[in-house]
């Protein structure tokens, strides 16, 4: 099944209704993440104490550790969404309704522990420099800037997709080295308490196991009913 061309896939009513729902899913998600950060950034929060951020050193100071973590953590983390969304179209188009759905449910989990959790951030976290360019301090603020500490959604995108693609090994093992990547990098750069990195990957298969089994079963079903081959010519 996953062998079909995206544009093979889309000729089947199914698939394409199953396209339409989870891409309003995931608009909702970003749009419940958009009022979450509004929120936590009114309300004042505690900072947390940390042992291994307290080991870290304080990259601050170091222009160039500095410069190359924002530029991961920023234009890596989008680089990542779009490359993501442009392989699974090329190589498993049918993954592409589960993949979206489970990561919309994931977003608007999460939005709803940032607000439950008010924290602030490290007092080292590395900031976004001002006289950066406006259209990296905009990105920035959307996906690294903010409040929105509780948990990593830098790890948990790729965790989510490393569940979804549990039975495809070679994307699985580049999700997971991707989520370590991140995580490693959000704890360099002091963006997130360690609980945040840690609890990320957990939560992110909390929430894949629940919309397989039970909210939206239907998309994954695409993937593993013969039916949907037969009827692709496949």
């Amino acid at each position: 099944m996953d062998t079909c061309s995206f544009f093979d896939c889309m000729e089947i009513s199914s698939f394409r209704i199953a396209v339409f729902d989870s891409s309003l899913i995931l608009a909702f998600a970003f749009f419940s993440i958009f009022l979450a950060q509004i929120y936590v950034k009114k309300v004042s929060g505690n900072h947390v104490g940390d042992l291994v951020l307290d080991l870290l050193p304080n990259l601050n100071s170091r222009s160039v550790c500095r410069f190359l973590l924002l530029f991961f953590l920023v234009w890596g983390s989008v680089g990542f969404a779009l490359f993501s969304l442009v392989l699974i179209i090329a190589l498993r188009p049918v993954y592409l309704p589960a993949c979206m759905s489970t990561v919309g449910f994931m977003y608007i989990v999460r939005s709803f522990f940032l607000c439950i959790t008010r924290l602030e951030t490290h007092p080292d976290k590395i900031e976004i420099p001002q006289n950066s360019s406006v259209l990296f301090r905009n990105v920035g603020k959307f996906v690294y800037g903010g409040k929105d500490l509780f948990f990593s959604g830098h790890v948990a995108l790729p965790a989510t997709l490393a569940s979804v693609f549990c039975e495809v090994d070679s994307f699985q093992i580049f999700f997971v080295c991707t989520a370590v990547l991140f995580g490693v990098a959000t704890l360099l750069a002091k963006a997130h308490y360690t609980i945040d990195v840690i609890t990320a990957p957990f939560i992110a298969y909390g929430v894949y196991s629940f919309t397989k089994l039970y909210l939206f079963s239907g998309y994954f079903d695409l993937i593993e009913t013969s039916s949907f081959v037969k009827a692709a010519g496949f």
